[in-house]
């Protein structure tokens, strides 16, 4: 039986060279998280316009859960974490 992933592995740092089965603490880092860092830096970096920068890229986010899961943007929460 061959199994077939359902993500590729070269979309994950180190991806193509190890199996890594830690998944429940940490993952591989998705190589688009270095894109994504380094934007949240950049915007850091540009003071008030940075932070409408992050807050449209929240709304965005909340837009295509919400789309994703059926409901209202309004229903869907970005939280730092789940206590709170």
């Amino acid at each position: 039986m061959t199994a077939t992933a359902l993500v590729s592995k070269d979309r994950f740092i180190g991806g193509d060279e190890r199996a890594y089965l830690l998944t429940a603490g940490d993952g591989l880092t998705p190589v688009s998280a270095v894109d994504a860092t380094a934007r949240y830096f950049a915007d850091k970096a540009n003071g008030s316009a940075g932070l409408r920068a992050q807050q449209a890229t929240a709304f965005a986010c909340r837009e295509g859960l919400a789309a994703l899961l059926g409901v209202d943007a309004g229903d869907v929460a970005l939280l730092g974490s789940t206590s709170e």
